[in-house]
């Protein structure tokens, strides 16, 4: 009974609240990045005699550039569903749908989802252990409903996956003497830039459309504490300057219309093998061939504002900004490092990168970074390693 029960909770807790917004086609494949940092909470749920002693999940939200909202409920090291908001009406609600669901070459899977209104899937992943795994070591995800395919760029998930299992051992805890709907306190947020409810209104037309009523004790997101407010706002500039950003090279991009069952395997990360890192990409003892005249990079050497935010993963800017100039990253850095200054550069892609790992330059331990091509490709890529002064 008590499983059946937290499986209930699991489905509505991680359900979002319908608003109204305008549609846009999905049918294509691009790469959609989430416009800020995951937002993490416990659920809204009641004590009771059914919930007091379980474990409840927490959830992890973000909304992406492709307007898709993403909510993640997990906890204990798994991840029990997902709910994908497509922002347009597109199922019937409480009908089932076959989804595909895949991470990177760690994880692939046929499911079966519930449409829990017109615009929103719910993804059942408690019988798929493995997935949590997958999520926290790979750099994307795709979910294949019918012919809508979208590709999403899991920048920052693993870090979210981290402040959910804070969160879900502080209720586990809590839930002993009192009900888990308590708020979270600024030690648990921590330095994390909320995400904004919407996209701007200038990213997508304004279309009205009818409310849907929901249950009034629904389970939600626990609210932000009050006490966080100064630093969001102190941080909001800087966090609607990123979506437009993103959204800016959202529209750059043409879209690509893919035939049913062009799909390929996906590729696992780049495996590196042979000797010390030098100037040339070749092993010492290769024999070594005269390569063919190269073409010009796909990668445009182009002008573009670079910025990034106070507190986020450099390994996560990197990412996002290598997938604006199209430039593939191999990351060999050991150590974790984290922005400590918000900066917004105008210049070429190689500028930027210079000047954002230019702000660790004085630590012991720094990341450093080099670019060439890769002939095989045609495509600028970037090698981050860190550098230690013993």
């Amino acid at each position: 009974m008590r499983l059946k029960v937290l499986t209930l909770l699991v489905a509505a807790a991680i359900a979002p609240v319908s608003i109204a917004h305008a549609g846009f086609e999905t049918n294509h494949v691009e790469i959609s990045t989430p416009t800020s940092a995951w937002l993490v909470g416990p659920s809204l749920v009641n004590d009771s005699e059914a919930t007091r002693g379980l474990h409840i999940p927490c959830i992890m939200v973000n909304q992406f550039n492709s307007g898709h909202t993403i909510r993640i409920s997990a906890g204990g090291e798994k991840v029990y569903a997902i709910a994908i908001d497509y922002r347009q009406r597109l199922f019937n609600k409480a009908e089932m749908y076959d989804v595909e669901i895949g991470v990177g070459s760690n994880f692939d899977a046929s499911v079966s989802a519930m449409a829990y209104n017109t615009d929103t899937l719910l993804i059942g992943m408690q019988d798929f252990p493995d997935f949590y795994e997958a999520l926290k070591v790979n750099k994307m995800m795709f979910i294949k409903q019918g012919d809508n395919v979208v590709d999403l760029a899991l920048v920052g998930v693993s870090q979210g996956l981290d402040r959910v299992e804070a969160c879900y051992s502080e209720t586990a805890q809590r839930g002993q003497t009192q009900a888990v709907a308590a708020p979270l306190t600024e030690d648990e947020l921590g330095d994390i830039t909320p995400m904004p409810d919407l996209i701007p209104d200038t990213a997508l037309p304004s279309t009205e459309k009818p409310k849907v009523e929901l249950p009034t004790d629904l389970p939600q997101v626990a609210p932000e504490n009050p006490h966080v407010e100064q630093q969001v706002a102190e941080h909001q500039k800087e966090v609607e300057a990123l979506i437009d950003d993103l959204l800016q090279v959202s529209e750059d991009k043409p879209v690509v219309q893919v035939p049913e069952g062009a799909r390929v395997a996906k590729s696992g990360p780049v495996a590196v093998t042979g000797g010390r890192l030098a100037n040339t990409w070749a092993a010492p003892d290769m024999p070594q061939t005269v390569p063919a005249p190269l073409k010009p990079p796909v990668a445009a050497n182009q002008s573009r504002t670079w910025r990034a935010i106070r507190g986020t993963s450099l390994r996560e800017i990197v990412d996002v900004w290598a997938l604006k100039e199209n430039v593939r990253v191999i990351w060999m850095a050991g150590d974790e490092f984290t922005i400590r200054k918000s900066m917004s550069v105008q210049g070429k892609f190689e500028e930027a990168i210079s000047s954002l790992l230019n702000q660790f330059g004085e630590e012991k331990t720094r990341p450093v970074g080099k670019i060439y091509i890769d002939p095989q490709f045609n495509q600028k890529v970037l090698l981050v390693e860190s550098k230690r002064d013993y």
